[in-house]
């Protein structure tokens, strides 16, 4: 049962991708898509021990 759609993927998606930044990010499909995407937030770490910026 799919959640959400991403993109044009009309199959799973089997890779994800981060850039260093965290404001984009690389996915590919079962079905031969892949898609570019921006964030439209600042990324922020979730959980762990190190301190905030």
């Amino acid at each position: 049962m799919a959640v959400s759609t991403l993109g044009r993927h009309t199959d799973w998606v089997r890779f994800v991708a981060f850039s260093p930044d965290g404001r984009l990010a690389l996915t590919s499909s079962n079905n031969g898509t892949a898609e570019l995407w921006r964030s439209l937030c600042i990324p922020r770490r979730v959980g762990g021990d190190e301190e905030e910026e």
